[in-house]
């Protein structure tokens, strides 16, 4: 029964986040991006929660696609295994948090020019400094179940969302850091988003 609610879910988010995102970018207050930061942050806890068998395998996926139709799920980098029941809830599930995060990235940018118009005393000006990147803080995680979390959703990201010069290279430089890990599945899921 829960597998199936999941899957549920997971087919609504997929099926409406272009909706989603319309309703996001048109809403005056940002309460319906308050909530979407909410829904990412509850399915980032419950998939970082999961036992390393029930995530995303590297058994799971294949790196050629010439067998492959065209619609299958696929990054740039890799694709999911053929006719793998297991894989595809766990690629579906990091799929839709890629769509909500780049979706939340292009729509939490903080309006500076707004902002300074209506300060009378630029001594007294409160300095903004952007959105954190959310990405970037989930890799400099302590705990290793968020950081294995955030190396898988890279790949899947950038099929999402064009990065920026200096979102690669922050992503680049913690990408070092977790080549080099002593955990075997972080360094080798480091490698392979390294690729892209």
């Amino acid at each position: 029964m829960l597998n199936s609610v999941r899957d549920e879910m997971l087919k609504t988010i997929y099926a409406t986040h272009l909706y989603l995102e319309r309703l996001v970018q048109e809403a005056p207050d940002g309460d319906l991006l308050q909530e979407t930061e909410e829904l990412l942050e509850a399915l980032w806890y419950e998939y970082s929660r999961r036992d390393e068998r029930a995530r995303l395998q590297l058994d799971d996926l294949t790196f050629t696609a010439r067998c492959l139709p065209a619609d299958h799920p696929r990054t740039p980098v890799f694709s999911l295994r053929p006719y793998n029941l297991a894989g595809e809830q766990n690629w579906a599930l990091l799929e839709n948090i890629a769509l909500l995060e780049a979706m939340y990235s292009r729509n939490h940018q903080p309006d500076r020019s707004q902002q300074d118009a209506h300060n009378d005393q630029p001594r007294k000006r409160r300095r903004m400094a952007g959105s954190p990147n959310r990405l970037h803080l989930k890799l400099l995680s302590g705990d290793s179940s968020v950081q294995l979390t955030a190396l898988q959703l890279l790949p899947f990201l950038s099929k999402e969302k064009e990065l920026t010069l200096d979102e690669i290279k922050e992503s680049m430089a913690d990408l070092m850091k977790c080549i080099t890990a002593k955990q075997g599945t972080v360094a080798s899921w480091a490698m392979l988003a390294c690729s892209r």
